[in-house]
């Protein structure tokens, strides 16, 4: 006596689980091959040409305020506020900052899309004629219309600076402050 399997129904489901992994395999492969150059475009830099903090603007002649570009750019002037650190709120406007409390923010308006890579700040010392924060790109596109930030003050000591903004590495706005 006997039990029977008839293995043909089993060799048959694992012949379709076979197949269902072999397609399940196949489309992860697709998937993969596909995000590849996503995920690596996401993990590239955008490098901006570095600013020589030896030169100061009227030895470099890129460093003179260009009013047509902003103009084109932004619809009112950028301004700088600040918000308490780990507090979110809308910023208050000023230029006068104590970076152990403050949030160092910006506001813009923007009236034409920036390209992605186009949008950088560098934090300039007038009294030193150096820079004190290098060059930094934002790697997004800002859309037109309201656009703000805020983040961690530059690391620098008491007194008066300069938050320099550029499109393209073109001087478009010199947005003095002070730090106490």
């Amino acid at each position: 006596m006997g039990i029977k399997v008839d293995l043909t129904q089993f060799n048959a489901i694992n012949m379709k689980n076979k197949i269902l992994l072999i397609i399940i395999i196949i489309l992860l492969v697709v998937i993969i091959i596909l995000l590849l150059p996503i995920l690596k475009h996401k993990n590239e830099t955008v490098n901006a040409p570095a600013i020589d903090s030896s030169e100061t603007p009227a030895e470099n002649p890129s460093e003179q305020l260009n009013l047509a570009k902003f103009n084109e750019y932004f619809f009112a002037p950028i301004t700088l506020g600040k918000s308490p650190i780990g507090v979110r709120q809308a910023p208050q406007e000023t230029t006068v900052f104590d970076f152990s409390k403050d949030q160092f923010c910006i506001s813009m308006n923007v009236k034409k899309d920036i390209p992605a890579g186009s949008f950088s700040s560098a934090i300039y010392n007038p009294a030193s004629k150096k820079y004190v924060q290098p060059q930094m790109v934002f790697p997004m596109e800002l859309k037109l219309g309201g656009f703000g930030g805020c983040g961690n003050g530059p690391q620098v000591s008491a007194g008066n600076y300069e938050n320099r903004i550029y499109i393209d590495n073109v001087l478009v706005a010199i947005l003095p402050f002070e730090v106490k």
